[in-house]
């Protein structure tokens, strides 16, 4: 795997895990297992759809790339993006 694209898939589950707990702390309710996962799976749910919209799966006329303009590397060359959230977001 590219490392810009670990790289890319790392920063949206650090996202993920600061929103998570950010929220969990406005609700006072930072150790409430239960509701930690929901909202883990939940905003992976939503990660994942808008990795299949990058992807092209709602318009076949439609496709993104995602490109490291610094290297102007594009990240999702050869690869599906929604394949790829499994390994590294959380989700139940």
């Amino acid at each position: 795997m590219k490392r810009e694209l670990e790289v890319f898939f790392k920063e949206l589950a650090k996202i993920q895990d600061e929103q998570t707990n950010a929220f969990l702390c406005r609700l006072g309710k930072f150790d409430d297992g239960k509701l930690r996962e929901s909202l883990e799976n939940f905003s992976y749910e939503i990660i994942y759809k808008i990795m299949e919209l990058l992807d092209g799966y709602y318009d076949s006329k439609k496709k993104y790339e995602v490109k490291n303009v610094f290297t102007n590397t594009i990240v999702n060359d050869r690869l599906d993006f929604h394949d790829l959230c499994e390994d590294f977001l959380k989700c139940s």
